[in-house]
């Protein structure tokens, strides 16, 4: 057996030569000076069986990984003090319990001999006693118990468990909310069902509306300025949605697919559809756009194959993003799976013929005046 190197509790000293530069004979390094030590130790016991004694050979137990016997002389050491005694050797002994006991697996046992120390220790004590319970309990999984465990003030290597321990239960929860999705966590698509429909403080930012809402409609309130980034993101059952006047911002994949959404009406100031607002609404047929609208960002309304008509009431032409497909820029990327031949774009009166002479907006084939 490979032994740690550990100082005993007695003054005893190894047999054999002395070298030239004698080491400190009480660090134990092989299994030969281990039995001398033990056997000293046990002299002494038996002729002198004090909490001191004790306190000697279940060190030397615990270095020879002797859990039983270890535990034993601490159990034992304890009846020997002052009932009630809350000492120095008696914290030893109840740390010595609460180790070797974890060690043989009593756990329970352990837990309590710990919270024992925490209730009868000294500050210091006390500390040392909740984050090595905090320590067992991120070993066993229990990461709530892990944070009950380190209430209180922290130590910087206790404030280290609390994060560790809050990060994980966070994992472990993201991990339970995958397996009843489907969705992976650290996917842009997770989500939590429990979540209701979210709002910044000043009720002015929609930050998120639940995937399950089984709702074929929503009323944004004038209160909203803002779309949040991902705010409507892969919800299943909304049908139909109106964008109010109020909103004059809508952020990236705000709409991104939603696999029900039909129709979409935008009012009012938003100046810009940002990247992928809109791509992959399977069903989306009928888009209306605001006179305000002077720029689409990127994939906007990629893979709308079911697009009908467009409307867009800008008089001066909206720009269009290019993007590199197949190695070649693509103006039509914000387009891109829309069949141009069928969908129908509307545009105000007066602007059809800047709308067909216009790179991008072209290749409709259909394009009508309002």
């Amino acid at each position: 057996m490979l032994l740690p190197a550990l100082y005993a509790c007695g003054t005893h000293r190894t047999a054999g030569p002395a070298p030239e530069e004698e080491p400190d004979s009480r660090i134990i390094t092989t299994q030969e000076q281990l039995d001398s030590l033990l056997a000293l130790a046990e002299a002494r016991v038996a002729r002198e069986p004090s909490p001191e004694a004790f306190a000697e050979r279940l060190t030397l137990y615990a270095a020879g990984e002797q859990w039983e016997k270890a535990l034993q002389d601490a159990l034992t050491a304890l009846t020997l003090l002052p009932p009630g005694d809350t000492g120095a050797l008696a914290m030893r002994f109840h740390f010595a319990k609460a180790n070797y006991s974890d060690k043989l697996g009593r756990i329970a046992e352990s837990e309590d001999e710990y919270r024992w120390i925490e209730e009868h220790g000294n500050a210091d004590e006390a500390q040392e006693a909740r984050e090595t319970l905090a320590r067992m309990y991120l070993v066993q999984e229990r990461y709530r118990h892990a944070l009950a465990a380190l209430r209180g003030a922290l130590s910087p290597e206790g404030e280290a468990l609390k994060q560790t321990a809050e990060k994980a239960l966070q994992e472990a929860y993201e991990d339970s909310v995958s397996r009843i999705t489907g969705i992976a966590p650290g996917s842009p698509y997770w989500y939590d069902p429990s979540w209701d429909i979210s709002y910044s403080a000043a009720r002015d930012t929609l930050y998120y509306y639940p995937r399950d809402r089984k709702a074929p409609h929503f009323s944004i309130p004038s209160s909203v300025r803002v779309i949040d980034e991902r705010a409507f993101q892969c919800n299943k059952y909304l049908t139909e949605i109106t964008v109010p006047a109020s909103v004059n911002e809508i952020g990236v994949g705000a709409f991104l697919w939603s696999q029900a959404l039909t129709s979409v009406t935008i009012r009012g100031a938003v100046t810009s559809l940002q990247w992928r607002t809109f791509d992959d609404c399977p069903k989306l047929k009928r888009v209306d756009l605001p006179a305000s609208l002077s720029s689409l960002e990127g994939m906007t309304f990629c893979n709308c194959t079911r697009l009908e008509s467009i409307t867009v009431r800008a008089q001066e032409l909206p720009s269009i993003s290019e993007a590199m497909v197949d190695g070649e820029e693509d103006p039509m990327w914000d387009f891109y799976g829309v069949d141009k031949t069928r969908c129908i774009l509307y545009v105000p009166k007066g602007c059809a013929t800047k709308y067909r002479e216009a790179e991008g907006w072209n290749l409709f084939r259909n394009i009508r005046e309002l």
